[in-house]
């Protein structure tokens, strides 16, 4: 199991859970996004919560494990890789000279037009 410093919050979860966390941050932050996802906590009294984070370019997760835990099966079970909503957009066709637009290296597609 790992705590995840999300925020002001602790929260605890599954290190597969955690660790699958922490590698779709990485993409949100490279394509400047934010997204939701709805994550397994342990809660102080022993019951598991869904929490939803909102996951953006400004966040900072912190993850490290706890001591002790639970047998990485039941982890497993209790604590589930989350569903990672898509990033990017969807690809949509182009007319053939549209091409040299979009291959513009000093074109910036991040910023709005």
């Amino acid at each position: 199991m790992k705590h995840v410093n999300y925020g002001s919050e602790t929260l605890i979860t599954g290190s597969q859970a955690a660790d699958a966390l922490l590698e779709y941050a990485v993409h949100v932050v490279r394509l400047h996004t934010s997204a939701r996802v709805d994550l397994e906590v342990l809660e102080e009294n022993g019951t598991v919560r869904t929490h939803s984070l909102l996951l953006g370019p400004m966040d900072q997760l912190d993850i490290f494990d706890v001591d002790g835990g639970q047998s990485s099966e039941d982890e497993a079970r209790r604590f589930p890789v989350p569903s990672f909503p898509p990033l990017g957009g969807k690809a949509i066709p182009i007319r053939p000279d549209e091409v040299d637009e979009l291959t513009d290296p000093d074109q910036d597609f991040y910023s709005p037009s």
